[in-house]
C-alpha cells in the first residue's frame, strides 16, 4: 500500500511539471506541445515507479517473500 501511495504522488506532482511544460511549449507549437506531453507522461509512469519502488525498499524495507514462488 505504501508503494501505491509513493506512486500516486510521485505521478501527480510529475504530471503537473508535465502540463506545465506542455502549456509553454503550446505558445510556440500545439502539435509538438501534444507528442512532448505524451512523451513526459510514459517519462513519468516509468521514472516515477522505478523512484517509488527505490524509495519504499529505502525507507519501508524490502518486500519480505513467504518462501513459495
Amino acid at each position: 500500500m505504501i508503494l501505491l501511495v509513493t506512486f500516486a504522488a510521485i505521478f501527480l506532482v510529475g504530471q503537473a511539471v508535465n502540463v506545465g511544460i506542455a502549456l509553454a511549449v503550446e505558445r510556440l507549437s500545439q502539435p509538438a506541445s501534444l507528442a512532448l506531453f505524451f512523451f513526459l507522461f510514459a517519462v513519468v509512469v516509468i521514472g516515477g515507479w522505478q523512484l517509488a519502488v527505490r524509495l519504499t525498499d529505502r525507507y519501508a524495507g524490502p518486500a519480505q517473500s513467504n518462501g513459495r514462488m
